[in-house]
């Protein structure tokens, strides 16, 4: 079900993007990409041993963002793929009905897939500055790593809202030097967990709660290269 809905999220994405390229001009491109992220999220309580006790998690995490990225630039509209690397911590605890509460400290390590579609308005301040606010949706698509540390994880995905700014400087005809930073939220998201401990506990299956954030800031800078 998770990798249905996600393919229809991309397929859509790539239709308005096609859609928009049929009646304007189109840059491509690609480069850096730096940020970061903060999530604060609780699991409802959970039987663990058969239902001998029950458990409840909760986690702050922060990350540093930084990968690559590649677009292609409609005028009015982008469509983005990023990868990226979230390096972080994380920290929370633990809490049981038989062994009380426990603190939790680990080091966290994720590899995302990023695709956004944002929708823009350039503003031409002279002939080599272009000015853009922007909006739109991302998917965020986790392919290896974890969410929690040494405890293995279900790769999860979310959709995220975006909105911020950008600038085009153009270096000649066609190449120009592109900026831009966006804030993200997650307001979707697969709220299913597998999450392993050692013995006697081993593998448990949790569910998120709806409550809790994940935001964070993003920055890009790149070149793109006019073609039509």
């Amino acid at each position: 079900m998770c990798s249905k809905r996600i393919f229809l999220a991309v397929s859509f994405f790539l239709l308005a993007a096609a859609l928009f390229a049929v009646d304007f001009g189109i840059t491509v491109g690609g480069g850096a990409i730096l940020g970061g992220n903060f999530t604060s999220s609780e699991t409802d309580p959970t039987d663990l041993m058969g239902g001998a006790m029950k458990m409840t998690l909760s986690y702050d995490t922060s990350t540093f963002d930084a990968g690559a990225f590649i677009f292609a630039d409609a005028t009015y509209a982008e469509l983005a793929v990023a990868y990226i690397a979230e390096i972080g911590t994380v920290t929370g605890e633990s809490i049981t009905t038989i062994l009380g509460t426990d603190p939790i400290e680990e080091d966290y390590v994720s590899h995302v897939l990023i695709v956004d579609l944002l929708g823009k308005y350039p503003i031409i301040l002279n002939d080599r500055l272009i000015v853009f606010p922007a909006l739109g949706i991302g998917v965020k698509l986790p392919f290896a790593g974890n969410d929690n540390s040494d405890k293995e994880h279900a790769i999860t995905w979310g959709i995220t809202a975006k909105a911020g700014a950008g600038l085009d400087f153009a270096l000649s005809e066609r190449l120009s030097l592109r900026g831009e930073a966006l804030f993200s939220y997650q307001f979707i998201s697969d709220r299913d967990a597998t999450i392993e401990f050692g013995p006697p506990l081993g593998k448990n299956d949790f569910k998120f709660k709806e409550s809790g954030y994940n935001f964070g800031p993003q920055v890009k800078i790149g070149l793109g290269y006019k073609i039509l």
